[in-house]
């Protein structure tokens, strides 16, 4: 058994569909950190990725908004 590789234009496709959302390096940064540790507090997380506070607050926001990441906000 292998696996089959797509042609020509179903390979082009799979690029061109590329979720934009995540395509963007530091919210990919942001997924991967997260992927690994499941969950992180908005401090952990800018001193990792780091960046400032209001350009990882964007970032959040919109993965947020795109259904990636669920923000809970605390004391």
């Amino acid at each position: 058994m292998h696996l089959a590789k797509p042609q020509g234009h179903e390979m082009f496709q799979a690029i061109i569909t590329i979720d934009r959302i995540l395509h963007e390096p530091v919210r990919l940064a942001i997924m991967a950190f997260l992927y690994t540790v499941q969950q992180a507090d908005f401090s952990l997380l800018k001193r990792y990725i780091g960046l400032s506070q209001g350009n990882l607050s964007s970032h959040l926001r919109r993965l947020e908004k795109e259904g990636y990441i669920k923000i809970e906000k605390g004391l």
